[in-house]
């Protein structure tokens, strides 16, 4: 009654009609038919996708497709259109990802469907198809041979479909299917039925037919059955096309039927031109290859062809012509079966005369075949029929259409010029020469259309084709009069005129033009003036000659030049200058009167305009010049020259590029003193202007010198020059200075770069044309030059960068032309001597930075192989792999450093003190004068010595791993496979290569921080470069060569520091090789011995993991027997350290450590040092400040304590009570001395003993806090434990927390961060990682300073002390060192959930509105800082996008922060009581901080998270579950490596939180997105997050069960169900909570199960209110049961209250 009557009706279903989940309710079954399928074929209660061929049950048919095809294939039957494409991406979708069998079973039930929807109304359908056919046939391949036959007719000419994307689509199916090759077998296969199927729809379908009138519209079907006719006819051409020959044969008696039918013959005159072009097209191929079979019908053929030459569409017209010109061709006789002149020429004179009625572009090009066709009973013996065919062309040529449009004028042109041609070469073949009815046609026809483009100013056809066509015709009249006397010719294809207006000439067009000329012997029995053509050309050239007097047109001076060019003779000149003048000075006059004068006026002006108008003068020029004696001609070319001017000398070596090696006059003056004096001089004008500063820009006059030069030089002969070779050599001298001139001064580098561009074009073209350019000493100049060039920095160079790599190409180009003319050895002043020395020059005293190296490695690189290219082009026999090639080996002999140059740079290494394994487990290297605070990992530039190392070891490399460009043969390769060792440079080389590695090492070129400088970038990639070329280098020797190797290291081990880090390198990097060198360690060991010094004792320290147990337990014997003889410490202290040292390296081996033999005299040196503390207590620094102290002291406590802490690590069960005491006490004196000790950021023994106590302090903490559960535990002091915790450990700890945030503080404003400082961080925070909450919440901090305001906000619910330690913790979190960040955030997991304890001793707000309250002060002023940043680096990418983020960058670091930030808040969060966290969740939702995160994470979050297979044993929380991101912790101590999956790890596991402390406010986020939003967090979710949490609450249920009173609690996990039962008093109470397969972000589904004692309206109450409650209780599944069971209790005895009332 008062309901929506606009609703849709449903008619009592609860939703409406959906043709999609109609499919999914219907039920089919059955099998398909071959041939074609219609409407009518479909009319059965069968499904369309089912077979037809058997009845099966509709059980049958379930049980055999898989329920995802089964459904596709039922909505492909519906139909609206919408729902078949779903249905088809679908389709192609399954066939993707089911497995071969399933597809299998499915294929008998795609052909019928295919059938349908190739065809159908709808052409994205049809596309759609043919894409998942090609998806099936794709996987399909041989099992669709049984259902290819009743496929194949449409396969086939769907292929032919009007809408091109089906066709190419169906064309690719087919191609996937067949290869080429296969395609032809394919289609004879299924013949019989390709030609049943294209005759059914021919002759039998119709439009109702095919389709059904009921549901279709008239004018849909008539479009669909014209299309299938259409696509049937190009079909059947298209199978006679793929077949051979040979099966053509075949397809006979198919064609006979089709020709047959009457039908057929009436599809030309159909309204459909889709119809009638695809019949004209079938019929011309059908012609063409079965003339015989067409015989019979040639009466129909013929008029229906050759009636219609005068087709108007332009869709038709090409077929048409295409079939007229087969019938031509095929049938001789054609014209017998057709009245011609009142059948074909009426139409034909009409096509003529309306100019192509639009279509001239497609049909004129045909006039010519058909015309040679015409059989000459039809076109007479008199001039009527040429008179009518080229009169209605002209009157065609004069129409106002073709006149408008350039195209179609310049086709009808080029059809005129064709079958004039023809005509006239036709009548010079016949016996009885027609020479009247040529001169007629050229005077009646050809002159008229000529005069009127000159004459007519409304005529346009001086701005087409015309006259570059006459050009061409010109010549038939010595073909006409003098066949035998043909003169020689020279030409090019095309000339291209310019319109009479256009005066803006581009170079392209101008370069199109040629000058035509011949080469007139100096005998000439013939002349031309006795043709009328001649003659009427003569008559031309005056009157254009005449037009040019009153002013020169481009247009006209063009075709004078080209009639000059060729009918030009005396007498013609003659008659030009005036006809009183003498026939033998008429060509000289000519020039004085007329050609000198136009070029002195052109040359005058310097724009590109003059450059056409010179062209044309210069071709009327040398016409004068082959008209005279030589000798004359060469003055005539000099005197011309003379005039100096660029353009002119530009043109006149541009015309003289094509007949100079024919004519002996263009010869003689191109290697005159004339030419080379004037190019010389142009060429210095043209530096000048360039590289002047005064130069404003590039004029025309440049562009032309440019273009003058570039001609002199690219039409050089092989072995002569084009000009003579001294002009040559002093040209290239003067770009050779300027190239290295532009490069040592500052100037405008757009000129430069022109200069240099050309100078390129120049030289490559130099190099490779003229091959005796070597002998030219500027040549190899100028190539050194452009070397040179290119080992220049870019900035230096002023050259860009695809301009320098055209110089690069250049002079590689010319290194190889010189080594494939000289030889591979050059001079000592040669070219690539030269190069070699400046190579080495550069890499030892210039380069200072990576970008500069690796443009040298780059130069030498590419001059090596350029030689080594060279030489095997040379000699292809030759075999010899790079580096033991004679001549690369001479050229890397120079390269290469010596063994005194490499000392000498050896030298500016420091050498001072190694302090090993004490600054993040490297070795820090301190000055050799002792100043302790400068570390060299800082602002220090690397040495020269690293940048040698680095060039030599990836020259080396790439040598060595360098495959020349021509392949040895086969059985030549074992000969040429030699080992790398052999080669005397590496065993030389190397050495120094692993010298500087190690160096890199110890000075810390690998740091990375996001605080880095230009500098830190520069030494990381040196750092790389190194490792990775000493890595492959060591892997390329034998096991001699290693040997040997560690022979020559090993001598200078001793005596030096740096050598022997370099030998214990590289011992390891030959481990990891799988070398077993240990033959080679015990050789070596028993050379040294501990008693001979430090440098033998630090060698053995370096030895000791490469020495068998025996070496290692004699030679710690030894060692602790030579440190107890030691007596005055203070003045043999490099002694004791290096003792102690070695002491501590023998310690640490795990063979060591299970031999007994050792305890007893290890326990008598820990005696030792506790009683040399009460002798020489100056060697403990304790409680002192460090800073005063000698450093060898402070080293010595290093020791020390590195030596205890491998003790407590090793052999805890050795130190006595005694000894814990005396560690103990040392531990704390170490960390005092540190605290106070000052500025504790520079010095680097202090900031090593730092280190080494905390990690001490962490070793101790570790061992003593698992006291309990050691398997010694009663070997060890029974009061360790509680003198630890009562006197020691609160002390140290709080000293550590002091040390930390001191220098985090410090470290945190600095710009750059050391390698020291990051290491000590990392320690004091790995050591805090175990610290009680007790001691950080009680610790006292100086104040904040006052720059930091923003966290100055101090809470009152919280004590000062812990605001103090929140405001120096919240700030680090955004540091740019990572080691401070993890560590503030681990201390921050510890303080923040203590936190709301302290709020719940305050008292509350009493208000009856909603309390919002935010997280404490400063974490929210955190959260508000790094949301800001991540919303601007966020910006660009929408949900679902994944952003990866690089380490060591600002983006990453505050990413980082926020995530950070939010994991404190949610533990704040879930640490709040239950009942007090709405108001912390109303804050979150209410600021948008929630919404802002989840809407980050799923920009941050991979695609897929799952983790990938490292072979390591991954925990999971099921057995069966495959390990992601959410699963696995994230690794996040502080020694932990940044990395973008660690930050993307990150994000999944504050995901994961989110959704766990918070699935409320997650839940309400996600209902309010938009679709696409909505649909990607729920697909994501529900796969990789929710059987996860779903997993861990029913297991957290199973936990809690035993806390509930009065509430039992089961759960079922394989249902995700959870069924709590409430009993109390006679009531039980029996729900079953279900959770979503999207949980938490579906809602929770409550029924109730039996009930005792409780009313129907009361249990609905409760379980409404159970519902809601936990849909939008903030808290966890194991916490709502517990409220919930509270409330429900409490409203029973409520309940049971107002019942006893009652």
């Amino acid at each position: 009654m008062g309901g929506n009557k606009k609703a849709q009706r449903t008619k009592g279903n609860t939703r409406p009609s959906s043709s999609g989940r109609s499919a999914e309710l219907l039920s089919a079954s059955g099998v398909s038919v071959s041939g074609f399928l219609g409407f009518t074929a479909l009319s059965t209660d069968l499904p369309s996708y089912v077979p037809a061929v058997g009845q099966q049950l509709s059980d049958d048919v379930e049980l055999t497709i898989d329920g995802d095809f089964r459904l596709a294939m039922k909505k492909m039957s519906k139909r609206d259109a919408t729902t078949k494409l779903k249905a088809l991406h679908e389709f192609m979708d399954l066939c993707q990802l089911k497995d071969e069998d399933t597809i299998k079973r499915m294929l008998p039930f795609w052909p019928r469907l295919y059938i349908k929807l190739a065809v159908d109304s709808d052409r994205r359908v049809r596309e759609a198809t043919h894409h998942a056919h090609e998806c099936l046939v794709s996987r399909v391949r041989r099992n669709l041979a049984p259902h290819l036959k009743s496929i194949m007719g449409v396969w086939v000419i769907t292929q032919c479909d009007p809408y091109a994307p089906a066709a190419s689509a169906a064309q690719a199916s087919f191609r996937c299917a067949f290869p080429e090759a296969k395609q032809a077998e394919a289609v004879l296969y299924c013949l019989s039925e390709i030609c049943s199927y294209i005759q059914d729809i021919l002759f039998k379908q119709t439009s109702q037919s095919i389709s059904d009138p009921k549901i279709t519209s008239v004018e849909d079907m008539e479009s669909k059955f014209n299309r299938m006719v259409s696509s049937s006819l190009q079909g059947l051409k298209l199978v006679l096309e793929l077949l051979t020959e040979e099966d053509r044969l075949k397809t006979v008696k198919h064609l006979s039927k089709v020709l047959s039918e009457p039908k057929f013959w009436k599809f030309p005159k159909s309204n459909d031109p889709q119809i009638r072009g695809s019949w004209y097209s079938l019929v011309s191929k059908l012609c063409q290859l079965f003339p015989d079979v067409m015989r019979p019908h040639i009466d129909k053929i013929c008029s229906l062809t050759l009636c219609c030459v005068g087709e108007e569409d332009p869709v038709i017209a090409p077929f048409v012509w295409d079939s007229i010109l087969s019938v031509l061709v095929t049938f001789e006789d054609c014209w017998s079966h057709v009245n011609v002149r009142k059948a074909v020429l009426p139409h034909l004179w009409t096509l003529l005369k309306e100019g192509g009625k639009g279509n001239a572009d497609r049909t004129f090009c045909n006039l010519l075949p058909f015309l040679s066709k015409i059989p000459e009973n039809v076109i007479g013996a008199d001039y009527t029929f040429y008179e009518l065919f080229f009169g209605n062309m002209r009157k065609g040529l004069a129409s106002e259409k073709v006149a408008n449009s350039p195209s179609e004028c310049n086709s009808i042109i080029k059809a005129y010029f064709e079958c004039l041609k023809y005509v006239i070469t036709q009548q010079t073949k016949k016996e009885i020469s027609s020479k009247s009815l040529v001169d007629l046609l050229v005077v009646k026809e050809l002159l008229p259309v000529v005069e009127t483009s000159l004459m007519d100013p409304q005529s346009k056809l001086a701005t087409s084709d015309l006259y570059p066509r006459l050009g061409k015709l010109s010549d038939i009249s010595s073909v006409l009069h003098y066949p035998d006397k043909i003169p020689v010719k020279r030409k090019k294809q095309g000339v291209k005129f310019l319109d009479l207006d256009d005066t803006s000439v581009s170079r392209g067009n101008i370069l199109e033009t040629s000058f035509t000329t011949r080469t007139l012997e100096t005998e000439r029995s013939w002349t031309l003036s006795d043709s009328l053509l001649v003659s009427n050309t003569h008559k031309l050239c005056k009157l254009v000659f005449e037009k040019l007097k009153d002013e020169l047109v481009l247009s006209y001076l063009k075709l004078l030049a080209e009639m000059i060019g060729t009918v030009g003779s005396p007498t013609l000149f003659a008659a030009l200058v005036s006809p009183e003048t003498d026939t033998e000075s008429a060509p000289c006059k000519f020039f004085l009167q007329t050609v000198k004068p136009w070029l002195q006026k052109f040359s005058a002006e310097t724009s590109e305009e003059s450059i056409p108008f010179i062209l044309s003068i210069v071709d009327i020029l040398f016409a004068v010049c082959f008209s005279l004696p030589s000798d004359s001609g060469k003055l005539l070319l000099d005197e011309v020259t003379e005039i100096q001017s660029p353009q002119v000398v530009e043109c006149l070596l541009e015309r003289t590029m094509k007949f100079h090696t024919e004519n002996s006059v263009v010869r003689k003056w191109l290697q005159g003193d004339a030419l080379g004096q004037a190019i010389q001089s142009i060429a210095e004008k043209l530096v000048y202007m360039s590289l002047q500063d005064s130069a404003s820009s590039v004029d025309d006059t440049t562009n032309s010198i440019w273009r003058a030069l570039q001609l002199c030089f690219t039409a050089t002969d092989h072995y002569d020059p084009l000009i003579a070779s001294s002009y040559m050599s002093e040209i290239l001298m003067i770009f050779q200075k300027a190239v290295k001139d532009s490069t040592n001064q500052e100037k405008n580098v757009e000129k430069i770069s022109r200069v240099i561009e050309f100078v390129c074009d120049l030289a490559s073209n130099l190099f490779t044309s003229f091959k005796g350019c070597w002998k030219l000493k500027a040549s190899e100049k100028l190539l050194l030059t452009l070397f040179l060039l290119c080992c220049r920095d870019t900035k230096q160079s002023g050259l860009s960068e695809p301009l320098k790599e055209k110089v690069s190409s250049t002079w590689q180009t010319g290194v190889r032309e010189l080594v494939l003319q000289n030889g591979g050895f050059s001079s000592e002043n040669g070219m690539l001597q030269e190069a070699v020395r400046h190579l080495k020059s550069l890499v030892t005293q210039e380069v200072n930075s990576m970008k500069s190296l690796n443009i040298i490695i780059d130069c030498t690189w590419q001059l090596l192989t350029s030689v080594y290219n060279a030489l095997i082009l040379a000699d292809e026999s030759d075999i010899t792999p790079p580096l033991h090639h004679p001549v690369l080996a001479f050229y890397l002999e120079n390269l290469l450093q010596s063994a005194e140059q490499w000392n000498q740079l050896e030298k500016a290494i420091q050498t001072g003190i190694i302090l090993e394994n004490w600054v993040k487990g490297h070795t820090v290297l301190l000055h050799s004068d002792g100043d302790r605070s400068v570390l060299l990992t800082t602002n220090q530039h690397p040495p020269q010595h690293i940048f040698v190392a680095v060039y030599t070891a990836e020259l080396l490399l790439r040598l060595h791993q360098y495959s020349p460009l021509i392949n040895p043969p086969d059985e030549a390769c074992d000969d040429t496979t030699q080992s790398l060792q052999q080669f005397s440079h590496l065993q030389l080389n190397l050495p120094y290569v692993l010298l500087a590695t190690i160096y890199s090492t110890i000075a810390g070129y690998a740091h990375k921080t996001v605080k880095e400088s230009n500098e830190d970038l520069t030494r990381q990639e040196l750092h790389y470069l190194l490792n990775k070329s000493s890595s492959a280098l060591i892997k390329s020797l034998s096991t001699s060569a290693m040997e040997e190797m560690l022979d020559n290291i090993g001598q200078r081990a001793p005596d030096s520091m740096l050598w022997t880090v370099v030998l214990s390198h590289l011992c390891a990097q030959m481990e990891n090789c799988d070398v077993n060198l240990r033959h080679w360690h015990t050789k070596y060991a028993s050379t040294l011995d501990v008693f001979q010094g430090i440098g033998h004792r630090r060698v053995l320290q370096h030895m000791v993991p490469f020495l068998s147990t025996d070496c290692q337990k004699n030679l710690l014997t030894s060692v602790i027997n030579l440190f107890l003889c030691l007596e005055d410490f203070s003045k043999e202290g490099e002694d004791s350290f290096s003792c102690l040292s070695l002491i501590t390296t023998c310690c640490q081996q795990d063979e060591v450590v299970h031999d007994l033999s050792v305890k007893d005299e290890l326990g008598a040196l820990l005696n030792f040092l506790h009683g040399l503390k009460s002798t020489q207590s100056m060697l403990f620094v304790c409680c002192s400040d460090l800073l005063k102290q000698k450093k060898e002291n402070v080293l010595f406590s290093c020791q020390v304590s590195h030596f205890f802490q491998v003790i407590v690590q090793q052999f805890p069960t050795l130190l006595t009570s005694i000894n814990w005491d005396f560690l103990l006490c040392l531990l704390a004196d170490w960390m005092q001395s540190c605290s106070h000790s000052g500025d504790t950021t520079t010095d680097i023994p202090l900031l090593a003993l730092m280190r080494r106590s905390s990690l001490l302090l962490e070793t101790v903490s570790s061992l003593v806090g698992s006291l309990k559960t050691h398997p010694q535990k009663e070997l060890f002091p029974p009061d360790l434990s509680d003198e630890w915790q009562n006197v020691f450990m609160e002390t140290l700890y709080n000293t550590v927390l002091q040390l930390f945030f001191n220098i985090a503080g410090k470290v945190h404003k600095k710009d750059v961060v050391t390698i020291a400082e990051e290491g000590v961080l990392e320690s004091l925070g790995s050591c805090l990682e175990g610290i009680p909450v007790t001691y950080l919440l009680n610790i006292t901090l100086p104040p904040i300073p006052t720059t930091a305001e923003k966290f100055q906000y101090r809470s009152p619910e919280l004590p000062s002390s812990v605001t103090s330690v929140l405001q120096h913790l919240c700030p680090l979190l955004t540091s740019g060192v990572l080691s401070i960040q993890l560590g503030a955030h681990q201390l921050l997991t510890k303080l923040v959930p203590e936190l709301p304890k302290m709020f719940l001793n305050q008292e509350k707000m009493q208000d009856e509105e909603e309390i919002i309250k935010p997280p404490p002060a400063a974490l929210s002023a955190v959260l508000d800082d790094t949301s800001q940043v991540v919303e601007i680096l966020l910006s660009d990418f929408r949900v679902g996008d994944c952003c990866i983020v690089q380490p060591y960058t600002d983006s990453y670091t505050y990413c980082m922060a926020y995530f950070l930030i939010w994991m404190e808040v949610m533990d704040f969060f879930s640490a709040t009581p239950s009942e007090n966290r709405s108001e912390y969740a109303s804050y979150l939702k209410n600021s948008n901080h929630l919404s802002s995160l989840l809407s980050y994470l799923f920009r941050l979050m991979p695609s897929n998270p799952t983790l990938p297979h490292t072979g390591e044993k991954q925990v999971s929380p099921s057995k069966n579950q495959v390990p992601t991101l959410f699963s696995e912790p994230v690794d996040l101590s502080v020694t932990s490596t940044p990395s973008s999956h660690q930050l993307q790890h990150l994000a999944c596991q504050v995901y994961l939180n989110s959704l766990k402390k918070l699935p409320a406010l997650v839940r309400q986020w996600w209902t309010e997105q938009d679709k696409r939003t909505t649909d990607i967090v729920n697909r994501f979710t529900s796969k990789y997050v929710s059987s996860l949490i779903y997993t861990e609450e029913i297991q957290a249920v199973h936990r809690g069960d035993q806390r509930f009173k009065n509430l039992k609690v089961k759960a079922r996990p394989a249902a995700r169900e959870v069924m709590a039962t409430y009993t109390i008093d006679e009531v039980t109470i029996e729900l079953v909570i279900q959770l979503s397969a999207n949980h938490p972000l579906g809602g929770v589904t409550v029924d109730g199960g039996r009930r005792v004692g409780v009313s129907n309206t009361q249990w609905r109450n409760w379980l409404l209110q159970l519902t809601t409650f936990l849909t939008h209780q903030v808290s966890e599944c194991v916490c709502k049961l517990y409220h919930f069971k509270r409330r429900l209790h409490r409203n029973y005895f409520l309940y049971q209250t107002v019942n006893k009332k009652h």
